[in-house]
């Protein structure tokens, strides 16, 4: 029986097969151009149809399609439905740019896939619950709320079994290394602080994405340098981050090999290269290790940290600097455990289906 992912974003669409047994990919590929048209999405959908019939010269039998936001309607993986559909309209409000294509995805894979389940996964999923205190702005309108956007990853990091403490609660601080990185705490399986805000923006400095700022800037930008909201906006999601410190459009995976811990493990990480990229990623270090040391507070400790996402592989030195920095907050004064959880966002998502699949609800 094989799965089908689908990973719309906001240029191109990746796309993977998966076998009820393998945990590497059959076929992992992306389309350069993202459909926008119920026709084009439709003949884009049949294709990657006809690519799956390599295997067993079956189609996908399942087919689960990532969703970056499902607000509080959505608590875990759904099966696409009217329902499903109806209300997806009534969320784009609030996320404009994802939601309608990933609407007009799953309409157009419902007709194409009519002989598989095709379900929604949501990235805010995984933090709906979130306690009221982490989840409220101290503000009057309580529609605004905070959310996580890497949902399933670190939902996915809770399942990884080393590092468990053998009985009582297991603290583990979750570090998933994207573009726009995030870090989330988590006793067991309930998530209780993230990073991220109503949008990504807030919490970590990214690629391009400024991180937590002072609001008051926004409004100097606006009275001092006479910036509309356009400007602002495109300064702060793709001119600030890594681009904003080293003045030029820099990866994280750079970014973290020049991270190294130095000869003192206790003292500050710095950059070895001797370039800009040695100041971001000390400060990328710093608001990681201050958000590290909120979700220690709020969880009471830390057993584990688990590191995910894209740049897992170059994000090993940073967590091993952060382990040792955490040891006094550990259970006994030992080091947190740093588990490294290198499954893609596709292979997570494929799990969806398959490992865990009383969560696919109707």
């Amino acid at each position: 029986m094989n799965t089908l992912v689908l990973i719309p974003r906001s240029n191109r669409l990746d796309y993977a097969v998966f076998g009820t047994w393998d945990r590497a990919a059959l076929l992992e590929l992306h389309l350069d151009t993202m459909p926008l048209e119920p026709e084009s999405a439709a003949e884009v959908l049949h294709r990657i149809r006809n690519d799956c019939r390599m295997f067993d010269n079956q189609p996908p039998q399942r087919v689960v399609i990532r969703c970056p936001f499902g607000g509080d309607v959505f608590q875990g993986t759904t099966v696409v439905g009217p329902d499903l559909l109806h209300q997806l309209d009534a969320l784009s409000e609030y996320s404009p740019l994802q939601v309608p294509r990933v609407r007009l995805l799953s309409e157009a894979a419902m007709g194409v896939f009519f002989d598989a389940t095709v379900a929604m996964a949501f990235e805010t999923a995984f933090f709906v619950n979130l306690p009221e205190s982490e989840r409220r702005y101290a503000i009057g309108d309580a529609s605004l709320r905070r959310y996580g956007y890497h949902g399933l990853f670190h939902q996915a990091a809770c399942m990884k079994s080393e590092g468990m403490t053998p009985s009582g609660c297991t603290k583990t601080l979750s570090l998933c290394l994207e573009s726009c990185s995030e870090l989330a705490a988590v006793i067991d399986h309930t998530p209780i602080m993230v990073t991220s805000g109503t949008t990504p923006l807030e919490g970590l400095p990214g690629e391009t994405t400024c991180g937590e700022i002072d609001p008051s800037i926004i409004l100097t930008f606006a009275k001092k340098l006479k910036w509309g909201p356009e400007q602002i906006n495109a300064l702060l999601t793709r001119q600030s981050g890594m681009f904003g410190l080293t003045g030029q459009h820099v990866r994280l995976d750079t970014v973290l090999a020049a991270c190294s811990a130095g000869i003192d493990p206790d003292g500050p990480l710095a950059g070895h290269d001797g370039m800009r990229t040695g100041l971001a990623c000390a400060v990328l270090a710093y608001r990681i290790l201050l958000a590290a040391g909120a979700g220690v507070a709020a969880m009471g400790g830390v057993d584990r940290i688990v590191i995910s996402g894209q740049y897992v592989h170059q994000g090993r030195a940073l967590a091993g600097w952060l382990s040792k920095r955490l040891q006094a907050a550990s259970r006994l004064g030992r080091r947190p455990k740093v588990v490294e959880n290198k499954d893609g966002l596709a292979r997570i998502l494929a799990d969806q289906m398959t490992v865990r699949p009383s969560m696919v609800v109707g």
